[in-house]
């Protein structure tokens, strides 16, 4: 089944990558030194996505978060996806969600998803879309 990456670059512009997971896993690392040469001669930065084998995120702990960020949700998904290695993988909605709620930040799906939003137009995290979900990952270049 397709996924779509889309990579985006400062300012308005995006490279988007379509197609099965292996053609995607090869066409990255390619198309992260044609971007870093061309933003090289022509002045732009970029983020890449790195995507994981799997999004199977069953048996992934929900690390403790500080309680000095407990009151904001934004800095809370920040610090799960910066800090933990439960952001190291792919998440969808639900498994940030269920983080929240573990540590009694109780948001509707709604709120969540826009915050992700905000989070992906600031480029600190990436969204994904595997198979029918989207997910997030964590914008490390």
């Amino acid at each position: 089944m397709p996924i779509k990456v889309s990579i985006p670059l400062q300012g308005d512009g995006r490279i988007e990558v379509e197609g099965e997971l292996d053609y995607i896993k090869t066409t990255i690392p390619h198309l992260k030194a044609i971007i870093e040469e061309l933003g090289a001669n022509v002045g732009f930065s970029t983020s890449i996505v790195s995507i994981g084998e799997s999004i199977d995120n069953t048996n992934d702990s929900i690390p403790p978060i500080p309680a000095s960020m407990k009151s904001s949700p934004t800095e809370v998904i920040t610090y799960l996806f910066t800090q933990t290695a439960w952001g190291m993988k792919p998440r969808t909605l639900n498994d940030i969600k269920v983080a929240l709620s573990s540590e009694g930040i109780n948001r509707d799906s709604k709120t969540i998803s826009s915050l992700l939003i905000q989070l992906v137009q600031a480029s600190r995290l990436h969204r994904v879309k595997d198979k029918t979900l989207n997910v997030y990952v964590y914008s490390r270049y």
